[in-house]
């Protein structure tokens, strides 16, 4: 992935939690973690991380990131850009504190703003019954948001998920 990104010289990437598959890391998995982001840091590419369940931030224990690296803390912030072409992205986001977070976050998410796109990023899992771990949203809350695109994170299986995205789409490409 990060040779493809930085091969196609894109703007930024976006990291939407559990960056590893379990809350104890090898030291060699941390190093490799941190030498493929300092190669997106060195391509002049904005990244931008959000952690989840298996990484959520902890007082006592923080992962180090290369400097550059964009981290979201625990409550929903947003982080502007501008593109290589002078677009304006607004990028909101959250990290979780715990390994759980079973209050819905998506009503704390800003209303989408002036900026060209507005993303969300989002670790979490579509509600359902009564027991939910992991922020949980309905679609339907993501669409209310009118941003242009969701980046979900923690989400094991592909899904038909749609936001905006065909928008997006349409609008790189030229069309509306």
């Amino acid at each position: 992935m990060v040779t493809d990104a930085i091969g196609q010289q894109v703007d930024f990437v976006l990291l939407v939690g559990d960056l590893f598959d379990r809350e104890t890391q090898s030291v060699q998995a941390q190093v490799f973690l941190n030498e493929q982001l300092q190669r997106l840091i060195d391509a002049k590419i904005a990244v931008l991380v959000s952690f989840g369940n298996h990484d959520y931030i902890t007082d006592d224990q923080q992962l180090s990131l290369p400097e550059g690296v964009r981290v979201f803390g625990s409550d929903v912030t947003t982080e502007m850009l501008t593109t290589h072409d002078h677009t304006r992205v607004a990028i909101s986001g959250f990290s979780y504190a715990d390994r759980w977070l079973e209050e819905d976050v998506v009503p704390q998410f800003p209303s989408r703003g002036t900026a060209d796109f507005q993303i969300g990023m989002l670790h979490g899992a579509v509600k359902q019954g009564a027991v939910n771990h992991y922020a949980p949203f309905a679609v339907s809350e993501l669409a209310a948001t009118h941003y242009d695109y969701w980046a979900l994170g923690h989400i094991h299986k592909q899904c038909a998920i749609r936001t905006a995205t065909d928008h997006l789409r349409g609008h790189a490409s030229g069309t509306s």
